[in-house]
């Protein structure tokens, strides 16, 4: 039992993942050298990599997420992509880089989708837009004002109606995708809370002064969402998939 569980359940699958991981390495390094996959100067370029400590440092890095990520097709794909980049530039990842490795590694196929069809979905809405009230952009990140609650001073019993203080939960406002990505620091939240004074109008059927407290919560997608978005559209081949999906 223990040999069958081994060939048909751990073998298979890290079989699986990794040719997934090499199918994308090869692609980006065959792309970038302006060449087939098939090419011989491909086969040639990756013997001379495995003999580099840097390059060879990185595939070991990448390898080891892929034999332990959660999802089974996309995950290593964007692993071997991103690692392809790597290589082929002879570098360590950077900051924003590592970020995207690390969600490629905890998030499934599924949340890897759910992240790419709302990420696109909201830099549409994004695009353009100069009002902070609504979805907007600011330095490559995706600001959404989540939800808005208003007490006044001058109504006792708005004043008396409780207020969730709390960080926003992402599981319940978008899915568990986005809590995954918050804990690989490429999401976060935000409250704030800010007093409007007004005074006592007659005209305008105001009796007394009085102040306006307003608590927002915000979403925001961080700059190194945008790599990860592009490696899964990549990965998935157009952007059209989201499109008909929404």
């Amino acid at each position: 039992i223990k040999e069958k569980f081994t060939s048909a359940v751990i073998e298979r699958w890290t079989r699986f993942r990794a040719e997934k991981f090499f199918e994308a390495f090869v692609e980006v390094l065959s792309e970038e050298m302006k060449d087939g996959i098939e090419s011989p100067d491909v086969d040639k370029a990756l013997e001379t990599l495995l003999k580099d400590e840097v390059k060879s440092e990185v595939l070991y890095d990448a390898y080891r997420r892929v034999c332990f990520s959660t999802s089974k097709t996309i995950g290593p794909k964007v692993i071997g992509l991103l690692t392809g980049y790597l290589v082929f530039e002879g570098r360590m990842a950077s900051e924003g880089e590592e970020r995207a490795f690390q969600a490629a590694e905890s998030l499934s196929d599924g949340e890897l989708m759910e992240f790419f069809k709302s990420y696109y979905k909201y830099s549409k809405e994004a695009k353009g837009s100069t009002d902070k009230k609504r979805i907007h952009s600011e330095y490559s990140e995706i600001i959404i004002p989540w939800n808005e609650e208003t007490r006044d001073s001058a109504w006792p019993s708005s004043m008396e109606q409780q207020i969730e203080v709390s960080p926003l939960d992402l599981n319940i406002a978008l899915g568990y995708w986005a809590v995954k990505l918050q804990d690989c620091g490429m999401m976060s939240t935000r409250m704030t809370e800010r007093s409007v004074e007004y005074k006592e109008d007659s005209d305008r059927n105001i009796d007394m002064d009085g102040v306006l407290t307003i608590y927002a919560s915000t979403i925001i997608f961080h700059s190194s969402c945008v790599e990860l978005f592009n490696l899964v559209e990549r990965s998935l081949g157009a952007v059209e998939a989201a499109e008909s999906n929404l």
